[in-house]
């Protein structure tokens, strides 16, 4: 019967063995370090050897460079196995999917946030225009009034008006100019108080408009990190998306933080 010793520390992986090998014939020697698999394989000499690269105290490469070097065991096949790669892409994986998560949930919440900014932008951009609106019907009104009194006072001055009806329409005249000179005042404070707000809106919504650009940058790599099993890529990723939540936390803190030069290059 053909012997074979598997040499691996995780009980599964010689679970595994030992049950589809020995159903195929073989007789299977077992090892769970590289100091015991160097023995058996010298002391049992197995026909063939299925070598764990990852082992503890010695491990696999070191294992394997020994049995080659023994001329009792130099010419035994050996087949390596190891899932040293397997661990590492599901270790890849675990971070892409936490990293996709982190970033899309952020991504949502923010939306939400920049819908409403968005809305109440819509509202102070309506209100500056009416505000703007009144400012100039009170100083049309105004105009109408100060012309209005200045034509009274000429008639006047030339005698063709009863002075007492004269006095009767300056007085009406100077309490509507009195009145769209305050008018005019307040709309006008209105009006650029409302741009003002909606400037202050807008700010927020550029932030949060960087923010989305750069996660979505992150989610993409992340997804190609995933595909090409790249750190490289993935830490990029991290770094886009770190800029992303940057500018989102800066978002919601009103914190003073658009870089003038990359809202120009993003034209928000």
């Amino acid at each position: 019967m053909v012997r074979v010793l598997v040499i691996d520390d995780e009980p599964d992986v010689l679970l595994l063995c030992r049950v589809n090998l020995g159903h195929a014939g073989f007789e299977v020697l077992e090892a769970q370090d590289g100091e015991h698999g160097i023995a058996d394989a010298v002391a049992e000499r197995p026909d063939a050897i299925v070598l764990d690269l990852m082992l503890p105290r010695i491990d696999g490469y070191e294992v394997l460079r020994t049995l080659r070097e023994d001329e009792r065991t130099s010419l035994t096949p050996i087949l390596v196995l190891s899932a040293k790669a397997q661990r590492e892409d599901k270790r890849l994986n675990d971070l892409v999917a936490v990293t996709v998560v982190i970033f899309t949930v952020f991504m949502a919440i923010s939306k939400t946030k920049d819908d409403n900014i968005n809305q109440a932008m819509q509202k102070a951009k309506a209100d500056s225009v009416d505000a703007w609106a009144e400012y100039q019907f009170a100083r049309v009104k105004l105009h109408v009034d100060e012309n209005g009194l200045n034509q009274l006072r000429l008639i006047e001055s030339a005698g063709q008006i009863d002075k007492a009806l004269a006095a009767k329409q300056a007085a009406e005249y100077e309490a509507d100019i009195k009145k769209y000179e305050s008018r005019s005042k307040e709309t006008r404070a209105k009006a650029e108080r409302l741009e003002a707000e909606y400037e202050r809106l807008n700010f927020r919504d550029d932030q949060f408009d960087m923010s989305d650009v750069f996660l979505s940058i992150a989610v993409a790599v992340s997804a190609v990190a995933s595909l090409v099993d790249s750190y490289a890529l993935l830490y990029f990723a991290w770094s886009s998306g770190a800029l992303g939540l940057a500018f989102g936390a800066a978002g919601f803190l009103g914190l003073n933080f658009r870089p003038e030069w990359l809202a120009q290059l993003l034209g928000t």
